[in-house]
């Protein structure tokens, strides 16, 4: 029998990073992804509406129905929505939950985000994880200026430029970094701080 695993994603530029990530993981594995750019726009603009929660159903249902025995959302915005809709016949994890519980082993994070909502649904994320941890970090949530709005262009090279460079401003005295929009994968490149964490490769794994 062929695996599959599904990706839920509100940009189409995430299908070759986790077509790529998957294929050096476990190459008998197949990816379905599903895109729905929309349930990002109406979630920003209406929060977690009926709408959107129906929206991330329909999309979870039909990876379901291609196959997919576990799905994972690589939208920290739409997270939380997706995980709720887990059931015995579908698991549901975001993509950023494996850093999360990964940076309660440091003292103080620096949590970058682009969007007001990934820097709700980030702050959300790790107070979860703070509750298995003993002696859980401190975190700062910061939100880059005008990186979303490249990123909305197709300004992919300026974005995470604009992220690096704000990254390499702020990151000073915090012991971990998490770039915590799987958009912001290539950014950890340019960044000076020794741990930079990222949500795509953890979240394969």
């Amino acid at each position: 029998m062929v695996k599959k695993v599904g990706f839920l994603h509100t940009s189409a530029s995430h299908i070759a990073t986790f077509d790529s990530l998957l294929g050096e993981r476990a190459p008998d594995v197949v990816c379905v992804h599903e895109v729905r750019e929309e349930l990002l726009r109406e979630c920003i603009d209406e929060g977690a509406s009926d709408s959107v929660v129906q929206g991330v159903r329909d999309a979870l249902c039909r990876l379901g129905s291609e196959g997919c025995v576990v799905v994972s959302c690589t939208c920290s915005t739409l997270g939380a929505i997706a995980e709720s809709q887990s059931n015995e016949g579908l698991g549901v994890l975001r993509i950023d939950r494996a850093v999360a519980d990964k940076l309660m082993t440091y003292r103080r994070v620096l949590v970058v985000v682009a969007l007001e909502s990934a820097a709700i649904a980030a702050d959300e994320l790790l107070q979860q994880s703070a509750t298995q941890c003993d002696s859980p970090p401190s975190w700062l949530i910061a939100l880059v200026p005008h990186a979303w709005s490249a990123f909305e262009s197709g300004e992919y090279d300026r974005y995470i430029t604009i992220i690096a460079r704000f990254v390499d401003q702020m990151a000073a005295g915090y012991d971990a970094v998490f770039l915590a929009q799987a958009s912001m994968l290539g950014a950890a490149r340019l960044c000076h701080h020794p741990r930079v964490f990222t949500s795509p490769g953890h979240g394969v794994d």
